[in-house]
């Protein structure tokens, strides 16, 4: 097919009116059949994947009727689908009742199942309200594929950074190739969302679904729910009280950004928090040569100012890394944000490494004036 030809096809539809603000969606009549489409005009795609949409409608998402490629972009006709976002919903009535959060989370599971049963697994990588429609009959709707690809397990990482800050899982920001799982991530934020009516770094969840929140939220992919039919299975299973989960969510001790332990045991540094007796043992021996070498080195210093300054300044900084690689408390998370720098732990690192600079920093000025 030629440029010509090409455009010839995109004539028959009429413009109505822009959809997003940069006028790549826009709303279009089909001079055919008078029927309402929705047309996308993509840079950034992978053909593949809208090849697959338009051999494979399924449910609870959008069609993709016609495909043109036309100077190395590709123009996607959709079906229009009436009615209004998540989003806009979320923000008129808050949090919804449990049943009709469930009722959207089964919809957009349906969506998503062909996709990730696909010999070469479709990860959508965008999912929020915004790309969810609510029909007037109640029906959740996903309606926007712009960002999905195939899964790629011999690649290391993701080559194009995609996705929503606060919706995206932690490897899609570059660590390792997205699967399935981040798809799982997301739809952890958006069952959060829908039941509190606020983002997970927000508010804390802590309804009888808390365990399967924090399996779906969890920062390792392998931890998570490895396909939407075992989170669905699960999350029946509670909502009808016929036993609690038993999953990574216990193992990890984090759900919604926040430790799960409470208590007494909350207060107690990493590595002692959990109930492995052989983990706490050992973590008790590591602090307990910590401070004996802390104690050693003062008494090497032999009231040596500036050894002595050294030795605290050296001890302290090293005492907060480890807190803060532990994310002690949630605190970490909680200062850094929990999509961003908070929530890969590489990246906590690096922002734990610049507080501890800052943390070292002060507590030179500070000892130094004590020994001037």
């Amino acid at each position: 097919m030629d440029s010509l030809e090409q455009e010839a096809l995109l004539s028959n539809y009429k413009e109505l009116t822009g959809l997003d603000s940069a006028g790549r969606v826009r709303l279009v009549r089909d001079l055919s059949d008078g029927r309402l489409k929705v047309l996308k005009r993509l840079s950034l795609f992978e053909l593949g994947v809208y090849e697959f949409l338009l051999a494979n409608p399924g449910p609870n998402r959008s069609r993709v009727l016609e495909l043109i490629p036309l100077d190395d972009e590709l123009y996607v006709i959709e079906e229009y689908v009436s009615g209004k976002t998540l989003r806009a919903q979320l923000k008129e009535e808050g949090a919804m009742s449990e049943e009709q959060a469930l009722r959207y989370l089964e919809h957009i599971c349906n969506a998503l199942r062909p996709l990730h049963a696909h010999s070469t697994p479709i990860v959508h990588r965008d999912l929020k309200p915004e790309n969810i429609v609510i029909t007037p009959g109640g029906e959740a709707i996903l309606v926007d594929f712009n960002s999905a690809k195939h899964t790629n397990q011999t690649r290391g990482r993701d080559t194009t950074l995609l996705g929503t800050p606060g919706y995206a899982a932690p490897e899609q920001y570059g660590f390792r190739a997205s699967g399935p799982e981040a798809d799982i991530y997301a739809v952890g934020v958006l069952l959060h969302e829908m039941l509190t009516g606020k983002m997970p770094d927000e508010q804390r969840y802590d309804g009888p679904l808390k365990l399967i929140l924090a399996r779906c939220l969890n920062l390792e992919p392998a931890l998570r729910y490895q396909s939407v039919d075992a989170l669905l299975d699960e999350v029946r299973q509670v909502a009808v009280g016929k036993r609690e989960p038993d999953h990574g969510a216990r193992r990890t001790g984090r759900a919604s950004g926040n430790t799960s332990v409470k208590g007494f045991r909350s207060w107690l540094p990493p590595g002692m928090r959990g109930r492995n007796p052989l983990l706490i043992i050992l973590s008790l021996l590591g602090y307990i040569l910590f401070f004996m070498l802390a104690a050693d080195f003062i008494a090497f210093a032999d009231g040596d100012p500036t050894l002595v300054a050294a030795g605290i300044i050296l001890f302290t900084a090293l005492l907060v890394m480890i807190l803060w690689a532990g994310d002690y408390r949630g605190i970490p998370r909680r200062l850094t944000g929990h999509t961003r720098l908070g929530s890969h732990p590489l990246l906590r690192a690096f922002s734990g490494a610049l507080i501890i600079a800052l943390i070292a920093f002060v507590l030179f000025i500070i000892v130094g004036f004590a020994f001037a």
